[in-house]
């Protein structure tokens, strides 16, 4: 079986390189070619780590100065799905032998349809045009699963056919042109032009039917009342003779006599509570008290009384007519008729005034 060969010129690449299909040995190589670097390489390590491992482990390659080749077996292909892989150059120089370079490509493994991932052999050209299609068109891991549509639209698979039911060489396919030209299966049931009888039914299906032959079948008027049951018969006598409300209302004569209630109309046949206390002076008439005189009566300061007159000789100091801080006034002296420059007694004005009218109009006399 020939094997695939891959060649990787730049190192530099990103994206994911196709390994091959799940499980798939020994059927695609991959050549790292180094030359572009100008050091002098020592040693070329290929380190690759599958989709589900935790660890990555150094794969099995062959390497000379300037090339690395990895011969892709069962163990690399073992999980689908995306991984990566690392190519490790060291150079030689003055100090030694050193890692120089290390690069990191994506890679990835086809999921396989069947356990043993054999290819057909009619199929192998056309899966590994489909990987190179991969590693040319898909840069990121997101677009491998569009660069494998991609393909498949422009390149479906087309496998020779060799032989047909058992027939080779130039065989003649007869298709029938009208159901009448097929053959009916062992379990094929042909529809009887009067319809499917009630035997070809099944045994679940005639007992239904049994009892829809059976069923009560509704008069086109309405159901009678002789076709109900009697304790349903009985309930709709009842409804026949039952109160029918009017649309106005249920009226006060059609209720009973405890149903209305006795409204007093005047206080008398009212009936006191017992607490009640009655005013037995009080005389009922028409002097209501006024608008006018509850405005009069709230002018009133509080402790107003009405006025009275006061008395001078009042004495009771709680009367009302007492006269509070009343002065002492002096008793008058009895005046003297005549009046003389030498008198001593006190006169009033009448005679002081008489006197001087009487004087000289020069006042000799004073």
């Amino acid at each position: 079986m020939e094997i695939t060969t891959k060649v990787v010129s730049k190192l530099c690449k990103s994206q994911p390189l196709a390994l091959g299909i799940q499980l798939e040995s020994n059927r695609r190589a991959i050549v790292f070619d180094c030359s572009d670097f100008d050091e002098q390489i020592s040693s070329i390590t290929i380190v690759h780590q599958r989709h589900d491992d935790v660890a990555p482990y150094i794969a099995a390659y062959s390497a000379n100065e300037r090339t690395c080749t990895w011969i892709i077996t069962a163990t690399d292909t073992s999980f689908f799905g995306y991984g990566k892989l690392e190519v490790r150059i060291a150079f030689t120089n003055d100090l030694g032998n050193g890692l120089g370079k290390t690069i990191t490509i994506p890679t990835m493994v086809i999921k396989s349809i069947t356990a043993d991932a054999v290819i057909p052999s009619a199929l192998q050209s056309w899966y590994d045009e489909m990987i190179d299609y991969i590693d040319e068109n898909a840069v990121t891991l997101d677009e491998v699963d569009a660069a494998i549509q991609a393909y498949l639209d422009e390149h479906p698979v087309s496998v020779p056919v060799t032989s047909v039911n058992g027939q080779t060489g130039d065989v003649v396919l007869s298709i029938p042109a009208k159901v009448s030209d097929l053959v009916d299966d062992s379990g094929h049931y042909t529809k009887p032009s009067g319809g499917i009888p009630k035997t070809d039914l099944a045994s679940g299906v005639q007992s239904s039917l049994g009892k829809a032959d059976t069923a009560y079948q509704k008069p086109s008027g309405g159901i009678p009342d002789t076709d109900l049951a009697s304790a349903v018969q009985t309930s709709l006598g009842k409804a026949d003779t039952a109160y029918q409300k009017p649309s106005a209302g249920i009226p006060a004569t059609d209720l009973a006599s405890g149903v209305i209630p006795s409204v007093p109309t005047k206080t008398s046949q009212l009936q006191n509570d017992s607490s009640f206390v009655a005013d037995a002076s009080y005389v009922h008439t028409d002097e209501n008290y006024t608008s006018t005189e509850k405005s009069k009566l709230s002018g009133i300061a509080a402790g107003a009384e009405v006025n009275v007159q006061a008395n001078w000789n009042e004495s009771d100091s709680s009367s009302d007519a007492y006269i509070q801080n009343k002065p002492t006034i002096p008793v008058v002296p009895t005046v003297d008729s005549s009046v003389t420059s030498g008198g001593t007694n006190p006169v009033n004005s009448v005679a002081v005034i008489s006197y001087i009218n009487s004087l000289d109009a020069d006042n000799t006399e004073y």
